[in-house]
């Protein structure tokens, strides 16, 4: 880490209003931005943004998906929909845990 912005040979992630940004230091262009830091350090480790962006891409639905039905959770009055929202939590919650451990496989091996 050095000021604002972790780097990886020659790679830089920085954070942003919108999630992170992953930039080549020897071409001083942006690569990538990504959702979560476990993505931005995953393309600077192993290069494979395609791969890496669609798994943070999905990353970034199932965690948007955990918010909308936390919150379905804490404001319904329905029991039904009460429920059927903390089952669909646990789904998407699972689904996000899921997803950043592949993202870890990328930086780890």
């Amino acid at each position: 880490k050095k000021g604002n912005s972790i780097r990886i040979g020659p790679i830089a992630i920085r954070e942003s209003k919108k999630g992170y940004l992953v930039y080549n230091l020897k071409t001083n262009k942006q690569i990538a931005r990504t959702f979560c830091k476990t993505a931005a350090v995953a393309i600077a480790k192993s290069g494979k943004v395609n791969e890496i962006v669609a798994l943070d891409n999905q990353i970034m639905k199932h965690f948007n998906d955990c918010l909308f039905y936390k919150n379905t959770m804490k404001t319904s009055k329905n029991e039904t929909s009460r429920v059927a929202a903390e089952n669909r939590y646990e789904t998407s919650s699972d689904k996000t845990h899921d997803l950043k451990q592949k993202l870890d496989h990328y930086i780890f091996d």
